[in-house]
């Protein structure tokens, strides 16, 4: 609307000028035409020389005059429009491009921000990938290294640019994986030619958007470990051995009081062969009916944690009793009981059921009473190598490589197995009485 009136504006004033300017062009020729002709120079003159036919023609120039400047005022009008709009467009144009450069240089701030954050990450992440001890190996989906740590040029004595681009077959012969196989390695054991010791290998491949750009390989250095395995092996072997051969009846058993495991000489005292015996209730197997009460007592206290140690009687396959110095020790590994080891000693020699009427107390009474609570006749063929066999179990129930300590500390207490005192010495302690030695003495021979 606004445009439209001053569009209007322009256009009457530039009639309006048309029709002045009209006028003024014929006033003019009236003057000249008077003046030529020698007329007064009066109103009547100009009248009547406005009747003439030239000046028909002339009077219609204010006309045409107004026509033509009312033409020149409308296309004056529109390049006004033009112009402002022009003008506003630019401004328009020109607040666009501000808002366009200024977001351009918040995003460049953006990307510089982001590219630091970006290469500080990297960095960090260079860093921790260097800084893990294991070897860690980058390959393409050929097998040719792109990437690997400072462990790996470390273990090959070189920099990593004598790495980088090598193939890993080349670098690590026989290594799985390396060309054909696209799956993950779990876990191989190796060793390679180039470096010391045995290694564990282990690969995943890299995807990214879906796409296979190769693998990463981890190498960990467990030769201490293999070694360690190794020697708690020996050990083991060696104490599996110190029991198979024990003249001392060995069972060892489970949480659930059930056998898993007997030595030759529990075989021989009782009469049962090891795979009948195994997942049989040591109790049930070689208690008798009148004495399943004090088994199941002895074996409750064992679970409890209790060493146990008592003269008493089990029973053979044959349904026959014996006379038995029983030793109960609960296996605590990593503080927390794994099961039980029972070890049975044949005392049916070396026991006197009968009363002794001078001292008027059971050989049987004064062995259970002595202040350790073992026979010192007993203690003494037997204590070297019940220390050795409760030392044994530790290593003899797990094969972990941190027990290799504790297996070096078992393998020490089996030193007094050949230092322990005999029974003949035993009966010379000085607190057993001049007749139970000659008891003991007779009961041998």
């Amino acid at each position: 609307m606004m445009r439209s009136q001053e569009s209007q504006s322009t256009i009457v004033m530039y009639i309006v000028l048309g029709i002045v300017l009209g006028l003024v062009f014929v006033g003019l020729a009236s003057i000249i035409w008077i003046v030529s002709e020698g007329l007064p120079f009066t109103l009547n003159s100009l009248f009547n020389i406005q009747l003439m036919p030239l000046f028909w023609l002339i009077d219609t120039v204010p006309l045409v005059m107004a026509v033509l400047f009312g033409l020149a005022g409308n296309m004056q009008a529109k390049l006004s429009h033009y112009r402002r709009q022009l003008d506003r467009m630019h401004r328009k144009y020109n607040a666009d491009l501000q808002q366009i450069n200024d977001r351009m240089a918040k995003q460049e701030q953006e990307y510089k921000q982001l590219e630091t954050i970006i290469s500080k990450g990297k960095q960090q992440w260079e860093a921790t990938f260097d800084s893990v001890v294991d070897m860690l190996i980058l390959t393409d989906e050929k097998g040719v290294i792109i990437r690997c740590n400072r462990a790996t040029s470390d273990a090959f004595q070189t920099g990593f640019r004598q790495l980088i681009g090598r193939p890993l077959n080349d670098l690590l012969p026989g290594i799985p994986g390396s060309r054909e196989e696209p799956g993950p390695i779990q876990k191989v054991e190796m060793k390679f030619p180039r470096l010391e010791g045995w290694y564990e290998v282990s690969s995943d491949p890299l995807i990214f958007e879906g796409e296979n750009l190769g693998k990463i390989y981890i190498l960990r250095n467990i030769t201490d470990r293999k070694e360690a395995v190794l020697d708690l092996q020996r050990q083991k072997q060696y104490y599996e051995l110190l029991v198979r051969n024990s003249p001392i009846a060995i069972a060892t058993l489970n949480l659930e009081d059930r056998i898993v495991a007997c030595n030759p000489a529990f075989e021989s005292l009782f009469g049962f062969i090891q795979k009948d015996a195994i997942g049989q209730k040591l109790d049930n197997l070689i208690s008798s009916p009148e004495l399943r009460g004090e088994a199941n007592t002895l074996t409750d206290s064992v679970k409890k944690g209790e060493t146990i140690h008592k003269i008493t009687r089990r029973m053979r396959q044959d349904g026959s009793l014996i006379d038995v110095e029983v030793f109960g020790i609960p296996v605590i590994l990593w503080g927390k009981q794994v099961g039980t080891l029972a070890i049975y000693h044949d005392v049916s020699e070396l026991v006197v059921t009968q009363q002794v009427p001078q001292e008027g107390v059971h050989i049987e009474e004064h062995i259970t009473t002595q202040e350790s609570g073992i026979p010192p006749f007993v203690e003494g063929s037997l204590g070297g190598e019940t220390a050795a066999v409760t030392g044994l179990i530790s290593a003899v129930v797990s094969t972990e490589p941190q027990e290799s300590t504790q297996a070096e500390e078992v393998k020490e207490t089996s030193e007094p197995l050949e230092t322990g005192p005999s029974p003949a010495e035993t009966t010379e302690e000085p607190g057993v009485p001049e007749k139970l030695r000659s008891r003991i003495r007779r009961s041998k021979k």
